[in-house]
């Protein structure tokens, strides 16, 4: 149950990631 509860905080974290990253990218083509 740990290791599936971390696998999906992980997806998380890289979810949030990869928003954070694609907004820097939005704000930078404008």
């Amino acid at each position: 149950m740990d290791a599936f509860e971390k696998l999906i905080e992980n997806v998380k974290v890289l979810k949030e990631g990869e928003d954070l990253n694609f907004s820097s990218k939005a704000m930078e083509t404008r």
